[in-house]
């Protein structure tokens, strides 16, 4: 038996790969009990039960929030949190994207006009 596989071999191993990765991407995403409790403390802030949230809340809500397409709660969260939000390396990335989704958003809404007006 050769040390090295051959072609054949590698070509069926990495279609085993790519068909495994399509599965997992299928697949729901499913919270951790940790992250769920961030999350839930994170929407608290953002519904104002909480008058504040710790950064590990305000990140596993932000990576929920992108995942669910809900740019608002990511603006919220902005607004009560403050302005340093936008100086942070980790957070400042969900803002932007909150922003952009928002405005496109409200793009769609709006009515189109006739050539005539």
């Amino acid at each position: 038996m050769s040390a090295t596989p051959s072609p054949q071999r590698v070509e069926q191993t990495l279609r085993r790969v790519a068909q495994l990765r399509t599965l997992f991407r299928r697949l729901p995403r499913v919270l951790s009990p940790r992250e769920q409790r961030a999350v839930d403390a994170f929407a608290s802030f953002v519904a104002g039960r909480e008058a504040g949230c710790s950064f590990e809340a305000l990140e596993a809500g932000f990576r929920d929030a992108l995942r669910h397409r809900d740019a608002v709660s990511i603006l919220r969260a902005v607004e009560r949190s403050g302005d340093w939000i936008l100086e942070d390396p980790t957070l400042h990335p969900y803002y932007y994207w909150a922003q952009a989704f928002a405005r496109e958003s409200a793009g769609a809404l709006r009515p189109s006009e006739s050539p005539g007006e």
